[in-house]
């Protein structure tokens, strides 16, 4: 049972860190992507 909740906790982690990941390529694409247009 107990092994069972880490191994979920660790899933739910790595997935939030692949959702961080997108959201940091995008934040870095829109910043690119602005500062091509405001130049």
């Amino acid at each position: 049972m107990i092994k069972v909740g880490v191994l979920n906790l660790q899933g739910s982690v790595v997935e939030h860190m692949k959702i961080l990941e997108k959201i940091n390529e995008a934040f870095l694409i829109f910043i690119i992507i602005s500062s091509m247009y405001f130049k």
